[in-house]
């Protein structure tokens, strides 16, 4: 069995190698998305945390203008200026501290509205056009913060910051000569946003929980309401800094927040992810794609290396275990136009030679066995012709007839010698007419001698070596019968079983114990018994004959008979047997 370790080992490397690529490009890709969402969590926070403190930076300004205000001489005397004399001097500083409210309103980059009450006198100066008149219920005031920014909705939405004189956290109105207020509108918390929005990729808005959210436009419903469950379930608390990922109708976005000490707001700013992400989306789309192409084109580039390279290696592996195994006439028949050709062409000039020389080897062969195989014949005969001499001696004065029909016996004999002196084969019905003779005539000097045959009409006409069952029944009768007073009965059989011919013979004679069989059984079987000396030459004499004609699986058995005696098993294949026609 050839292994394909070539094959084998081209196929792992590029499994191996595709694996890798893989895996490279997945670690590339997980990289870079873990960088450009790291570089953009950054970027945005910077932006936020930017824009968060030049809005606190603007508060303060105006904080501090407001604190610059109430120090102003001509506030703190109006509150007086009803003890003034002459009328219109009051009305002259009155005017002056209206022109300073508008000078300030307009001076900071930052549009304000500055209210200056004096509950006293129930007066109130703005620096809006409006004219607007800001009161101040004493029920109310405890719970205003002071100094401090906070949001007020009492005529919509307004960050206000109050500053009191004299600078006492007081409760009481009535101890309070005036105050200097600083309010700005919504659109000062939308130019926030506008500018956070314009440097960034996606939405902000203030939130806190007390109030509804401050927006520069339309926000994601569905990711407002997200956000308000994380800071509900403290998900997304609040803090300097926070950022998260969240998933909404298949879409992810990044999530930050910057919280603001002065106005006590959380700036949130979302950026829809898969918008950001889309540029290396589509690098990856390529990169698989690339990855896809590599993967079918080495496929491919396998697929012919199998079949321009392995499938005629391997089919010249099949014919090369052919004409191992025998089969001498195998040939390459395919052309490929290529390398291969060349190879295929000498293999097919060396089987022509291999096919050659078995061919001379085994015709020598078969001339050598047909030599043994007459050297065996000749053998036999002078045998048997020394057994019927003894026996016409031995029975010359009891039993002239038996002498007779010996007589007559022997000479069909070398009549049937002489007859098939120049053939190796004779049909199995000859060989059959011949015993019965000869038991005829054993029947003459033993009539005790009964014999039964049963034979297959399907192998009475096979072509077998002639004299080669003969020396089977001569042994029956000779030292199995003779040897045993009351014996007599031979039976001969003839079946075919699982496509072998299978001819026994068997008695009721002496027999033999089962050492005595193993060690004939032995000599049987034996190669070099060629002496012809000792009990069981015939028998060693058939198997010989068998075993050259018909190869090792034929020959000849020995066991103990069921009627008493020794039975004798010769089997031969029936593969190749040869009939008369």
């Amino acid at each position: 069995m050839v292994k394909y370790k070539l094959f084998r080992i081209l196929l792992l490397s590029f499994i191996s190698i595709l694996l890798a690529i893989s895996l490279l490009f997945a670690i590339t890709e997980r990289v870079s998305e873990n960088v450009l969402q790291q570089n953009l969590q950054n970027t945005s926070l910077n932006q936020l945390s930017h824009a968060v403190d030049e809005m606190e930076q603007d508060l303060k300004q105006l904080e501090i203008l407001t604190v610059l205000l109430s120090n102003d001489s001509s506030i703190k005397s109006y509150g007086t200026s009803k003890d003034f004399s002459p009328y219109l001097n009051s009305l002259l500083l009155r005017k002056n501290i209206e022109e300073k409210l508008l000078t300030q309103s307009y001076a900071n980059i930052v549009h304000s509205s500055v209210y200056v009450y004096w509950p006293q006198l129930n007066q109130v100066l703005t620096s809006t056009d409006n004219r607007t008149v800001r009161t101040y219920d004493e029920d109310q005031w405890p719970k205003l913060p002071k100094f401090n920014w906070f949001i007020s909705q009492e005529n919509g939405f307004e960050l206000r910051y109050i500053l009191v004189a004299p600078f006492l956290k007081t409760q009481n109105l009535g101890e309070v000569n005036f105050t200097v207020e600083t309010a700005l509108g919504e659109p000062f918390l939308q130019n926030v946003l506008n500018g956070v929005e314009a440097a960034g990729n996606g939405k902000a808005f203030f939130y806190n929980p007390n109030f509804a959210p401050v927006t520069s436009g339309e926000v994601n419903e569905p990711l407002l309401q997200q956000i308000r469950d994380l800071y509900a379930t403290n998900t997304f608390s609040t803090g300097k800094l926070n950022h998260q990922t969240v998933k909404i109708n298949q879409e992810h976005y990044l999530i930050q927040s910057v919280s603001s000490s002065v106005l006590n707001w959380e700036l949130v700013h979302y950026i829809p992810l898969d918008d950001f992400l889309k540029p290396l989306n589509q690098t990856k789309t390529i990169t698989r794609f690339s990855l896809a192409f590599l993967c079918v084109s080495g496929v491919l580039m396998l697929l012919m290396l199998y079949r321009n390279i392995m499938k005629p290696f391997s089919y010249l592996i099949r014919k090369i275990e052919a004409l191992g195994q025998g089969a001498y006439e195998s040939r390459v028949h395919l052309k490929l136009n290529n390398e291969y050709d060349y190879l295929f062409e000498r293999f097919n000039e060396m089987a022509d030679r291999i096919q050659t020389l078995i061919e001379d080897v085994y015709e020598e062969k078969l001339l050598s066995r047909e030599a043994v195989y007459k050297q065996l014949q000749s053998q036999i005969n002078p045998h048997f012709l020394y057994n019927c001499l003894f026996y016409i001696v031995s029975m010359a004065k009891k039993d002239p007839d038996a002498v007779i029909q010996m007589a007559k016996n022997l000479a069909e004999y070398y009549r049937f010698i002489t007859k098939n002196n120049v053939q190796h084969e004779i049909s199995l019905e000859e060989e059959l007419k011949w015993i019965k003779s000869y038991l005829s005539v054993q029947s003459l000097r033993n009539p005790k001698i009964i014999y039964t045959m049963d034979i297959e009409e399907s192998m009475k006409p096979l072509l077998v070596p002639p004299l080669f069952l003969q020396p089977i029944v001569e042994n029956s009768i000779v030292h199995g019968i003779d040897n045993k007073i009351g014996a007599g009965q031979i039976r001969i059989c003839g079946q075919v079983v699982d496509d072998m011919y299978c001819f026994t013979v068997e008695d009721d004679g002496y027999g033999l114990q089962p050492e005595e069989m193993k060690q004939l059984s032995a000599r049987i079987t034996n190669k070099q018994n060629s002496s012809g000396n000792g009990s069981g030459f015939g028998l060693w004499n058939i198997h010989q004959r068998l075993q050259h004609r018909y190869g090792n699986t034929s020959g000849v058995q020995i066991e103990s008979s069921e009627l008493g005696g020794l039975k004798v098993t010769v089997h031969w294949t029936s593969k190749e047997d040869k009939h008369i026609p």
